[in-house]
């Protein structure tokens, strides 16, 4: 989706730029004018004809550099390494949703900390614990991100075509087999979402809590019904395999 955005962008403004050059309301350059005028028109039409041509090609054509997980920083960062997999229609829409949780989270906690820093003073204890708590869980969520990606790089959309569409050259057994295997990895990934979700509606709550406090003190903090849910969630999935 976004290198078809790219793409048509290009087009777009290739275009827009040879109306430009060439319409009499604006620059006006004419390829029946003389030598050099030609010259230049048909240069600029060359150029833009081998820009859209080099665009096609590396937005389409040209193979993407490998994907390196762990260099993974900013939002936009996670959201086009899920996008990359897009192809693999199988787990696409699972994809689509996980990038609509990386928007939602990122909202969540803007809207958290903003909370936080309305209702607390920098530096102060409470709000140490808050904003901890909130980091916590971010790096949680996308490790689970991260984990998502190492799933869905390594799903192989053919074979599990094969398996649905129950191969008759694969015996019984091997295609029970293969089912079991790639049942797991779409298992996984929908687990991962669903964690990833528990996560969104923790801090949801949580916000909720913090609009509610009138005084609070460290014990009140860690009684929270939702802050026990967050530090069980965390402590949990520190024993999610990868």
């Amino acid at each position: 989706m976004k290198k078809s955005i790219q793409l048509a962008g290009l087009i777009l403004g290739v275009t827009v730029t040879n109306i430009v050059v060439f319409s009499p309301g604006f620059i006006g350059l004419a390829l029946t004018g003389g030598a050099l005028e030609a010259a230049l028109g048909a240069s600029i039409l060359t150029a833009s004809g081998i820009g859209v041509l080099y665009g096609v090609y590396a937005l389409r054509f040209k193979e993407e550099e490998p994907l390196q997980i762990l260099s993974l920083t900013s939002d936009e960062d996670y959201k086009e390494a899920l996008s990359r997999f897009f192809g693999k229609k199988s787990l696409r829409e699972d994809l689509h949703y996980a990038i609509e949780q990386v928007d939602r989270l990122e909202q969540k906690k803007a809207s958290l900390q903003q909370a936080i820093n309305d209702r607390f003073q920098q530096g102060e204890m409470s709000h140490r614990k808050f904003s901890q708590t909130v980091l916590e869980v971010e790096q949680l969520f996308f490790q689970n991100v991260r984990n998502l990606l190492n799933k869905a790089g390594a799903f192989d959309e053919r074979e599990y075509k094969s398996v649905r569409s129950k191969d008759p050259r694969l015996s019984q057994t091997l295609l029970a087999e293969k089912t079991s295997l790639y049942r797991e990895y779409l298992f996984f990934i929908k687990q991962a979402i669903e964690i990833n979700e528990e996560i969104i509606l923790d801090l949801d709550k949580l916000l909720l809590e913090i609009t509610r406090l009138n005084t609070v003190t460290i014990e009140d903090i860690d009684n929270m019904a939702c802050m026990k849910e967050i530090h069980s969630l965390i402590n949990q999935t520190k024993l999610y395999k990868t």
